[in-house]
């Protein structure tokens, strides 16, 4: 795997302040508690800016089961969650297909 920049933030430094300024991302991985309405706030804040709108997201979440993630699954083809519990292989693989499908689109 080619070398990447790791950019971490505290949570929604980057949605907060899309645009101008922050460098071009090529994925975003993001903490995601399913009690946390932050999540969603931030997740949509993404969504909504051009400049983040198209970036792919991996949620690493307690449960790829809740509904939430489920219901914004099923609309964004952008979007892949894994259980925090997951090996870094199984991250790796993840972001290397979702890098793939952004460049073949």
């Amino acid at each position: 795997m080619p070398a990447a920049t790791v950019t971490r933030a505290a949570r929604g430094a980057i949605a907060g302040g899309t645009g101008a300024g922050l460098p071009a991302f090529d994925l975003i991985i993001m903490d995601w508690s399913s009690d946390d309405a932050e999540g969603l706030c931030l997740y949509n804040r993404l969504r909504s800016h051009p400049s983040t709108q198209k970036i792919p997201i991996v949620l690493l979440s307690k449960s790829a089961d809740d509904e939430v993630i489920q219901s914004l699954f099923e609309e964004d083809l952008q979007l892949r969650t894994l259980e925090k519990s997951i090996q870094a292989k199984k991250l790796q693989e993840t972001i290397i297909h979702l890098l793939a499908k952004t460049l073949s689109s």
